[in-house]
């Protein structure tokens, strides 16, 4: 949504008076006109509430005082998201870090998922830093299972290490048995050595190392055997197997390849001292 919107294309009555001096950053007013409204949070065109105007205008002070008046942050505009979310594609982020500021929740959800997992490449945005400032859950879990590291391990390595910089949990495993060790060898594969990323990637190596974190990683075959994890119709999805009450197959994942078996056979035996062949 462009930040250059005429307020009389959303709003009408005393919600366009609002608007009009939210533009002209007019606090006393804006604080003065949104206590006399029945309700904060009516929807003006599209959807869109004051507090989200104020987000799209980028104006962190009567963000504050909107607010400070009750104004719902977790409020969706269709096609948009809230008003959190919207904040985030403000590259100074001083947007969010105002609804942050005033009380808003750092791990409300955007389309199921905390806004931690939708934050920008952090040479793009200051989107990530401000939500782990004020509190956002590093190692919050997503729909899948994941910790927002995975996905950042695989399309933004800068935003990776600064989780692990700001407590993020490097021994994580999904569900499926994916670990973030795995995910970072599946990524390294894919990257020049002569690269800016590949020395970043070196980087969260070594922060993994310092936590733990073993290499080579087993596949998602050799956690899902470590951990007992099966494939079940009912719960349906990847579970201890002490939750399963009818197992199955995944039949969208094909065997491993021999050379990944015999790698699993060897971590088994080495690392945790069982004899298995896949």
């Amino acid at each position: 949504m462009s930040n250059k919107i005429n307020p009389q294309d959303l709003f009408s009555g005393p919600m366009l008076e609002v608007a009009k001096v939210v533009d002209r950053d007019d606090i006393a007013r804006v604080k003065h006109l949104a206590s006399q409204l029945d309700d904060i949070n009516a929807l003006g065109e599209h959807g869109v509430t004051l507090l989200v105007y104020a987000v799209i205008a980028d104006k962190p002070k009567s963000i504050k005082v909107l607010m400070e008046l009750g104004s719902d942050p977790a409020i969706d505009v269709p096609e948009q998201g809230n008003a959190g979310y919207i904040a985030m594609w403000h590259p100074d982020a001083k947007s969010l870090e105002a609804l942050l500021q005033a009380g808003m929740d750092p791990n409300l959800k955007e389309e199921g998922d905390a806004l931690i997992f939708h934050s920008h490449n952090i040479d793009e945005s200051n989107s990530l830093p401000v939500l782990v400032k004020y509190g956002a859950d590093v190692n919050s879990l997503n729909e899948k299972g994941e910790t927002p590291i995975f996905d950042m391990i695989r399309a933004q390595p800068k935003n990776a290490l600064f989780l692990l910089e700001h407590g993020a949990d490097g021994s994580a495993v999904s569900p499926s048995g994916v670990s973030v060790a795995y995910s970072y060898e599946l990524r390294m594969k894919r990257i020049d050595e002569k690269s800016a990323v590949y020395q970043v990637m070196i980087e969260i190596k070594q922060k993994l190392i310092a936590q733990g974190v073993k290499f080579p990683a087993l596949s998602p075959w050799g956690e899902r055997f470590v951990r007992d994890i099966v494939f079940c119709k009912e719960p349906l999805g990847y579970r201890p197997r002490s939750e399963c009450k009818i197992e199955g197959a995944n039949r969208f994942v094909k065997e491993p390849a021999e050379e990944i078996k015999r790698q699993d056979e060897m971590i088994l035996k080495e690392r945790y001292g069982i004899e298995h062949q896949f």
